[in-house]
């Protein structure tokens, strides 16, 4: 039986392992990277986006991500009408938890700058502000440059799926997860001179 969390809680114990394991549909637990009791290489957390447009036929997805031995942050842009895609992406050496992730997906700053990206995803007071800029980015025709500001909204009424688990054999090993669907968007993107 799945258990529902209706409350406030640590994410972890003491020991490394979940508190309370089961689902919610709100980010209820309290979560510390510096809590996590297993080795540094094994920690992976991770922002993605996905913005689309039926009506324009276009997205863009953006992935922010710190495995630990590696970074990984992406924009993909999606052509339904002809469908295709192009993405640029770049990796980081050892990030270690360097990306600062905020111990909270309902507020703070994550922010990413290389030569490729700049991108930063502000979260506060229902809102998710996505502002990016890959001046490399080239695209499907050719065009060079990719940058623009998107902001989500988010109902404080508005569910959301999150998940906190374990595996049997080993638990303090613990996926712990948080998806919103359906937020409204508004913004512009500008790829090339589009």
């Amino acid at each position: 039986m799945q258990q529902r969390i209706t409350n406030p809680c640590d994410l972890l114990k003491e020991d490394g392992t979940l508190t309370a394991p089961g689902y919610a549909t709100r980010p209820l637990w309290r979560y510390e990277r510096n809590q996590i009791k297993t080795p540094w290489h094994r920690i992976k957390e991770w922002d993605y986006y996905a913005v689309l447009s039926q009506e324009l036929g276009y997205g863009i997805t953006f992935t922010v991500s710190d495995l630990s031995y590696i970074g990984l942050v992406a924009i993909c842009w999606l052509d339904f009408k002809n469908k295709t895609y192009k993405q640029n992406d770049t990796l980081t050496l050892l990030p270690r938890g360097s990306t600062n992730f905020p111990p909270s997906s309902e507020s703070g700053v994550t922010a990413f700058q290389d030569k490729k990206f700049n991108i930063r995803i502000d979260v506060v007071k229902g809102k998710r502000v996505l502002q990016f800029e890959a001046p490399g980015f080239i695209s499907l025709d050719g065009e060079k440059g990719l940058k623009g500001e998107i902001t989500l909204q988010q109902n404080p009424e508005m569910d959301s799926m999150v998940i906190a688990t374990s595996w049997a054999e080993n638990r303090k090993a613990f996926y712990y997860n948080q998806k919103t669907n359906c937020m409204p968007a508004d913004g512009e993107v500008t790829i090339g001179s589009k």
